[in-house]
């Protein structure tokens, strides 16, 4: 039997699969939950998370993206 790995790049599969992305802002010691469902209802759910830049809403600054 050959098992065929799964891509999560999208926001849409990771909300199929049932994972959840946060950003973290290390300077912060924050980490915030990203609302996938949202954002596929406003359209987003081929974007690419990996492409898109998320921002601290406190500092500004770029945070890093963390999936479980």
């Amino acid at each position: 039997m050959f098992i065929y790995p799964v891509t999560c790049d999208t926001v849409g599969k990771l909300h199929f699969v049932g994972h959840k992305l946060a950003v973290h802002c290390e300077p912060c010691a924050r980490r915030v939950d990203v609302d996938l469902k949202a954002m596929i209802e406003r359209g987003e759910g081929d974007r690419r998370f990996e492409e898109m830049k998320p921002r601290c809403s406190v500092r500004g600054q770029v945070g890093k993206w963390q999936v479980r």
